[in-house]
This record gives C-alpha cells, structure tokens and sequence, in this order.
C-alpha cells in the first residue's frame, strides 16, 4: 500500500440532489410505487481512495506535468487536474477505504493510460514522459449512495458523483462492492 497522506475532497452534492438524479423514469416509478419501492432506504456518502501522480512532460506546455488518477479499486486511470478538487478537513463518522494497490501496481495502470492517450493520439507524437511518476497524494473522492429496496426484497444502490453530481457508471459500483468486500475481509 501507498503511504502518503490522505486528502479529502468536499461532496459538492446533496443528498435531496442525488435522490433526484438517480430518480427512475415514469414507468419504472409507477411499477416502484405498485411495489413499494421507489423511496430511498438510506443515502450515504463514502470516499473511495485515488492515487494522484504526476509525470514530468519533456517537450510540452505543462509546466507542472501530467496529472492522472488512479482509482485503486477499479484499477482504472483518468486525466485529472489537481486544481478542480475542492480540499476538505477530514469528516467525521466517514465510510473510509484504504488505497488497496502498491506503488508499482500503480504505476503500471498510469503508464498503460498514457500509452492509450498516446496510441488514441491525444498526446503529440513528440512529447515524452518520465519514466518515474511523482506520487503527489491519495485523494479521498466523494460519492453518494443511494440505497433502495428492490423488488425481491434485497437491496440495491445507485451512486452519484459527489462532484459532478452525474449519476456514474458500472465500474464505480464494482470498485465500491470491491472496497466494501475489502474492507469487510481485513476486519475479519
């Protein structure tokens, strides 16, 4: 695991504003309310932990490199600028989940990124990048889950991005049933 310090990065969204975004369509509401479904059990907001690195860029106009973060979960990497995250003070009573990945297995995601960057051509052909990433921090990114009865009985989420506020995709939900199984494992 990566030992650096943890910043936390502020929920922007409201739980009133995730319900609404993960809302279903018409029918599916009437076929929910026919079952007594369509209420959210619980909204929660956990932090899912990325690793921020940043490699120094030869021949290009980044002056302070190339940011990318790794979601260690998910074993996915996106560009991302250090600037567009709004830091926080540690909340209190939060869901939190350790970075899972070691240096070298996150290093290996952020170069395999940047070799796609540079095979999609959204880095010129002339740009070279170090071979070492600086890791800057873990960051703390925030989601809200909205928890709702299904109709066999269980239950089942949905999860909003706690910046964006856009409900996401697939693989957040794995990498947040991932970290839950993780965690749930290393207590026992």
């Amino acid at each position: 695991m990566i030992r650096v310090p943890a910043v936390w990065v502020e929920c922007l969204v409201s739980p009133a504003r995730a319900q609404s975004v993960v809302r279903p369509g018409l029918t599916r509401r009437v076929f929910r309310r026919l079952f007594s479904c369509h209420q959210p059990l619980k909204i929660e907001t956990i932090w899912l932990p990325f690793c921020l690195l940043r490699f120094r860029l030869e021949d290009y106009g980044l002056q302070n490199g190339f940011f990318i973060l790794v979601d260690g979960y998910a074993r996915l990497a996106r560009q991302m600028d250090s600037a567009d995250l709004a830091r926080t003070d540690r909340p209190e009573a939060v869901n939190e989940f350790p970075y899972p990945l070691d240096q070298e297995e996150t290093f290996d995601i952020a170069r395999d990124y940047l070799y796609t960057l540079r095979m999609a051509r959204v880095l010129p052909t002339g740009v070279t990048f170090g071979q070492v990433p600086t890791i800057e921090q873990v960051i703390q990114y925030p989601f809200l889950v909205v928890y709702r009865r299904s109709i066999l009985g269980g239950v089942t989420f949905d999860l909003v991005d706690g910046l964006s506020g856009k409900r996401v995709g697939a693989l957040v939900g794995q990498a947040f049933i991932a970290a839950l199984h993780r965690r749930n494992t290393d207590s026992v």
